[in-house]
């Protein structure tokens, strides 16, 4: 499954498609299927919350101390929040992702758009696949009984 959304992600190489890996990889965490479903599903919604919580930050054009203030709020968010609710976690994951992509860049829209397709692509991916290896699973076990 990792190999797809490595392939996938290296031909979009020009468009930051690591985000697909990288979103794969996270839903596919959950190991179970019920536990896949719920993961992509708060991986997208999250991640969008998250999105727009990061634009809304950016578009404040804070000074660098109050950058780094947030950015240590932020990480100690997602490690709190990321044993206990995966989607709470990216409402602080991805902020923290552009407001350190920007420290070493210039912030662009493009950015944002990339991340944000990533993350559809990459959780989708994971779950249609995981959904697909299972249901083969299943198959073969009905068929040795």
């Amino acid at each position: 499954m990792l190999f797809v959304a490595g392939y996938i992600s290296y031909l979009l190489r020009g468009s930051n498609g690591y985000w697909i890996l990288i979103s794969c990889g996270a839903v596919l965490a959950g190991e179970e299927v019920d536990r896949i479903k719920k993961r992509y599903i708060y991986r997208i919604i999250g991640s969008v919350v998250g999105l727009l919580i990061g634009l809304i930050l950016l578009e404040l054009h804070l000074p660098m101390v109050a950058l780094i203030v947030i950015l240590m709020f932020l990480n100690i968010c997602v490690e709190y929040f990321m044993p206990r609710n995966y989607a709470i976690a990216n409402f602080f994951t991805n902020p923290q992702v552009l407001l350190l992509a920007t420290l070493t860049t210039h912030f662009t829209f493009g950015l944002i758009l990339s991340r944000f397709w990533g993350i559809i692509i990459g959780s989708i991916l994971a779950f249609f696949l995981y959904a697909l290896a299972n249901h083969a699973m299943n198959v073969l076990n009905q068929e040795y009984k």
